[in-house]
């Protein structure tokens, strides 16, 4: 895959990763697995956490001292930290003024971070969420491998540089995601109905057991629906708590209506509604085998679009902004500039 111009691994130092968690630090290690060695010359980390940073330096990895060393040696930073922390992050890297490199998030509600930057000013801040995780957190939960294959959403609205989101894009792109293009808005309700209502719902469902159900048989019988509908409460609460309140409303409009959904369940099972209940479980089962046809892709249909710099490029794929599309590539065909290429996949 071509990177752009400002995406030469191994000549200056160009990535940088604030915040070393499971998602920052699977960004580090995916970075330099990228690279294809661990080198100052291509991507440098910080976490607060003194801990933290003796551990990825104890492997190997190139750890500043500050978040002001990572800022000022990066021409690319990603901000990998809790969202209160990112928007305090983004306004102190506002304040030291021009020269500041492209910035990009991966904050799971987008609403507050984007307010953030553009309230700063911060022209090259490009809005991102890789829609990967796990119950576990930390540097010792990172991966190289955690984004591979995964959908990440960045922020394409009027005002995103389209530099600075190629920039963005290109190295998600290298890291082996699909980026889907979104705005703020839509973005923030997608992932309030698709994860974060899921831990409302399992958050829900783990704490009615033990109010109807006999303990401890009703553990020792629970099987494979229960560890999949409470995997993700194993997540550390705190960071659980700031999700869902960052994005409040969209997940309490969601939660709202799956209540009304689970009490018309619950009143057509005391009546023993059979025909209500199995057209329940249809449309339900009918949502998950249309997701599953859209991550095999095998309901999306894939074509070209090409554009004679790498701007009218981002400014084409602004047309598929909340759509579903993914881009799957991003290319400098003949490695001159004069034709950028886009591999798209789209739900039929």
């Amino acid at each position: 895959m071509a990177y752009g111009p400002r995406l030469r691994f191994g000549e200056v130092l160009l990535i940088g990763v604030i915040g070393l968690g499971l998602i920052g630090g699977s960004i580090l290690r995916g970075v330099a697995a990228r690279a294809g060695e661990i080198s100052a010359g291509e991507v440098i980390g910080f976490d607060a956490d003194p801990e933290v940073r003796a551990a990825a330096r104890s492997e190997g990895f190139n750890v500043a001292d500050s978040w002001r060393e990572v800022v000022n040696a990066s021409e690319l930073v990603f901000l990998a930290t809790p969202i209160a922390d990112t928007v305090d992050l983004i306004g102190e890297i506002a304040s030291l003024g021009a020269g500041a490199p492209v910035l990009a998030d991966v904050s799971s509600v987008k609403r507050p971070v984007m307010q953030a930057a553009r309230e700063a000013g911060l022209k090259q801040f490009v809005g991102g969420h890789p829609m990967a995780g796990s119950h576990r957190a930390g540097w010792a939960a990172a991966d190289e491998g955690l984004l591979r294959g995964a959908v990440w959403a960045l922020v394409l609205d009027e005002q995103t540089d389209s530099g600075a989101w190629a920039n963005v894009a290109e190295t998600v792109l290298g890291l082996g995601a699909r980026v889907a293009p979104v705005s703020a808005v839509a973005h923030d309700r997608a992932v309030a109905a698709v994860s974060h209502a899921a831990h409302v719902a399992s958050a829900a469902y783990a704490n009615s057991i033990e109010a109807v159900a006999p303990m401890p048989l009703s553990l020792v019988l629970a099987a494979g629906s229960f560890r999949d509908v409470t995997r993700v409460m194993l997540s550390p609460e705190e960071r659980t708590a700031a999700m869902l309140i960052e994005n409040g409303d969209d997940t309490a409009a969601v939660a709202s209506v799956m209540s009304e959904e689970v009490l018309a369940l619950a009143k057509a099972l005391s009546a023993r509604d059979e025909g209500v209940v199995a057209k329940q479980l249809a449309s339900a089962g009918d949502l998950r085998r249309r997701y599953d046809r859209l991550i095999a892709t095998e309901a999306m249909t894939g074509r070209l679009i090409d554009a004679p710099n790498r701007a009218e490029l981002v400014d084409e794929l602004r047309g598929l902004v909340d759509t579903g599309a993914l881009v799957a590539d991003i290319t400098d065909v003949m490695n001159d500039g004069a034709i950028w290429r886009a591999a798209v996949l789209s739900p039929v």
